[in-house]
Order: C-alpha cells, then sequence, then structure tokens
C-alpha cells in the first residue's frame, strides 16, 4: 500500500508489517512516482517500479537499497544524464526464481529480460519488442503473467492485443485478437492469467468482457477463443459492466495449511456419490419397486380366483 502524498510504502506479508519512507529519494527524479511493486519469492526482498522507468531493488527488512536495475549514465555535450533502459511508466516485475530472471514491461511497448544471478548487478539479457505493433503505432503494454508449467509468458495492450510469448526462445508465439462483438470497438487489457497446469489463458478488458483462449499445447482451440462472457452487476435497476482488474486461479483443494511451523488441517469433505452410482442406486430402487408391483399383483390376482372357485 502507498500513500502517494506522504510518500510511504507500507508492506505486509505473513505475519509481517512494514513501513518504509521516503523510498523515492534514491531516484534522480523527485517527481517520481511508484507504479509497480513485487515481492520475490522468499519476501526477502522487494522490486519498485517507477513512473520514470527506473526500476530498483530493496531490502525488505529495512528498506535499505540494494541495487538499480536498468539506469545507466550517459554523457551529451558535457553533460551528464541518467537514463533508465524503459523510457516511461513500469506496468509490471516478474522476477522467476528457478532461473533467476527478471521481466519487466512498461507504457513504452518494451519487455526487458534481465539475468539476476549477481547479487549486486543485473544484466540485461534481452529487449523483445514489437509484439503489440499495428500498422506503424507501438501501443502500452498494460498486463503482464507468465506460467512455468507451460513455459511461456503473456502480455497484453492497450489496443485489445494478447501476445503470448516463449520464454526459452524469446519469440512469439501466439497472437491474441478479437474485437467486441457488440460494437466492433477494441478495450484495454487489464488482467492476463494461465489457468495451469491446463493450456488456457484467461484475459480480462475494460468493458467488462473476459475472454479464454487455448494456447499450446491444446491442438483443437489453439489461438482461439471457446468461451466469452461479461463481469455485470445489477445497480439501481439498471446492468453496469465492470472491469475485472485482478484474477486469481485457485486449482486443487488444499487439506494442510501451514503457518510459523503450526499445522492446521482442514476438515476433508465428505465423499460425493458419483453420477454413475447414482444412477446405479435409483435403477436397485425401480427394480427392488417393480418386483414389489409385481409380487403384489400376482397376491390380487391369487385372491380373485379364489373368489371365482367359491
Amino acid at each position: 500500500m502507498h500513500n502517494e502524498r506522504r510518500k510511504n510504502l507500507f508492506i505486509s506479508y505473513r505475519r509481517t508489517n512494514k513501513s518504509f519512507k521516503n523510498l523515492r529519494s534514491n531516484t534522480n527524479d523527485p517527481e517520481s512516482k511508484i507504479k509497480f511493486f513485487a515481492f520475490e519469492e522468499r519476501h526477502r526482498k522487494f522490486y519498485l517500479g517507477f513512473s520514470h522507468g527506473a526500476i530498483q531493488l530493496f531490502n525488505a527488512g529495512n528498506g535499505s537499497l540494494i541495487k538499480r536495475i536498468g539506469e545507466y549514465e550517459e554523457e551529451k555535450e558535457g553533460i551528464t544524464q541518467h537514463r533508465y533502459d524503459h523510457s516511461s511508466e513500469i506496468t509490471n516485475i516478474f522476477y522467476e526464481e528457478e532461473n533467476k530472471i527478471l521481466i519487466t514491461t512498461a507504457v513504452d511497448s518494451l519487455i526487458n529480460v534481465y539475468d539476476e544471478e549477481n547479487p549486486e548487478e543485473a544484466t540485461k539479457l534481452r529487449t523483445l519488442k514489437g509484439g503489440h505493433k499495428i500498422q506503424e503505432r507501438n501501443n502500452q503494454i498494460l498486463s503482464f503473467d507468465f506460467c512455468r508449467h507451460l513455459n511461456l509468458f503473456a502480455t497484453g495492450s492497450s489496443d485489445g492485443l494478447v501476445t503470448v510469448w516463449d520464454f526459452e526462445l524469446s519469440k512469439v508465439d501466439e497472437v491474441l485478437y478479437l474485437r467486441n462483438v457488440d460494437n466492433d470497438k477494441v478495450y484495454d487489457v487489464l488482467s492476463l492469467k494461465f489457468l495451469a497446469p491446463y493450456p488456457i489463458l484467461a484475459s480480462s478488458y475494460s468493458d467488462g468482457s473476459v475472454y479464454l483462449w487455448g494456447v499450446r499445447p491444446c491442438s483443437k482451440y489453439r489461438g482461439d477463443c471457446f468461451m466469452r462472457f461479461r463481469n455485470s452487476y445489477l445497480i439501481n435497476n439498471k446492468i453496469e459492466h465492470i472491469p475485472v482488474t485482478t484474477s486469481i486461479f485457485l486449482h486443487g483443494e488444499m487439506e494442510e495449511i501451514v503457518i510459523n511451523k503450526k499445522e492446521y488441517v482442514i476438515p476433508k469433505k465428505e465423499k460425493t456419490v458419483s453420477d454413475s452410482q447414482q444412477m446405479q442406486k435409483v435403477e436397485e430402487k425401480n427394480e427392488k419397486q417393480k418386483y414389489f408391483l409385481i409380487l403384489l399383483q400376482i397376491y390380487f390376482l391369487k385372491i380373485s380366483v379364489i373368489k371365482k372357485i367359491n
């Protein structure tokens, strides 16, 4: 949580709460604003992305600056100027723990990939661009998601374009683009989420619509939107379409949660009867009812025969 007026940053994780002041004093632009926050996986450090393109790594314990990423000095006409690999507002920062890779995106439509092996300095490996270019215009990258299971990452931009990238090859794997079916307009891509382990990517747009796309290794629906719905609410007897800005995908059921080395067991759900078992029980019940009816008919038949004889 960031208080822009007081220039404070408040973070909370697990049972730890921290408050840091004047983190922007480490930047060369006093008017810069914090635009993105991201923890590394062990929550010992955190990254900040700023409005002027700076990216910095901080110690989560005391708030001290560890290193600057993508920042360099350039001398022009005897004047030293600070430059950044990104020229505009940072929109996403993702740290890949297994390979110690940092991926950053910004409004300038660039994707920078850094090697974070060296604790004191980040080395830029490559810059990806052109994935959100329509005609001669590069559109702003607004959203990002990474999937280890599929080895893919995706970026969404202000023109409704979603680009799926191959992580290892650093090239475009798929381009997903679908105009709004109602009025032929395009909307900002606000959120992306891979539904791993399934080869599905969910994308949400500024008009409240959510698309589900097939990605590799899906063969039948790869590159196609196979489901679409809209996030809507009834407000004052009027249907309003609400944009989805954040998405979380929960897969499977947790049976145990470990917090501070204490084990809390969630009661398991009672086993439910499957459809086939339920149908089998119904059929058995029907058979018993049929058998009972047959016996009942035989009984009444015997009574009627006896009456006729008498």
